[in-house]
């Protein structure tokens, strides 16, 4: 039985050792994964099945890879370091307040800041009181209360948020085209 295929499905990936912590996984386990924390805490880990057009489509992540061929993605994530408020917007109610961080399209969670309005009705300041975990991607901040005019607020992440890691497990110029199912992650 060949340890891979040149097909890109689940029965065709690799049959190796390539997680990081020593564990062993198979191929239909890592298949196109992008789930943080499926196979490793913290981590986004799968395996692509990379053709030559999928490769070549730079709207998506082919062109960062070496090769076609089997490719290996590691999706590092992070935290919520710091909220810096460049512009405190106008009609906030006086007081304090929570923010809330939106998520779309990232996995983590637990972020929780709160801020102070001055007698202005800008936000002064915030405080960030849990930096949350697991996120794979930059969030926002938003004070969700009446205003005349939003807060600018930029968030700064922290870890490694966002940052991923090709390796290019088998390579070759000859792996046949799946239906598609892969092209929002490493493109075509």
């Amino acid at each position: 039985m060949p340890l891979w295929t040149m097909t890109d499905n689940a029965a065709g990936a690799p049959k190796s050792n390539i997680l990081s912590s020593g564990r062993a996984a198979n191929g239909s386990q890592l298949y196109q994964n992008v789930q943080v924390g499926a196979l490793v805490t913290g981590m986004g880990l799968g395996v692509f099945g990379v053709d030559t057009f999928e490769k070549a489509n730079a709207s998506f992540e082919g062109p960062k890879m070496t090769h076609s061929g089997w490719v290996s993605r590691k999706t590092g994530t992070g935290y919520v370091s710091e909220v810096a408020v460049t512009n405190g917007g106008t009609g906030y109610t006086p007081g304090p307040g929570f923010l809330t961080f939106s998520t779309v399209g990232s996995s983590g969670v637990f972020a929780n800041a709160s801020y102070q309005v001055n007698a202005g009705g800008s936000i002064a300041n915030v405080t960030l009181n849990n930096p949350g975990n697991t996120y794979n991607i930059a969030v926002t901040a938003n004070a969700v209360v009446a205003f005349t005019t939003p807060a600018t607020l930029v968030v700064t992440m922290g870890g490694r948020v966002g940052r991923k890691e090709y390796i290019t497990l088998v390579a070759s110029g000859s792996m046949s085209r799946d239906a598609n199912t892969d092209d929002a992650i490493v493109g075509g």
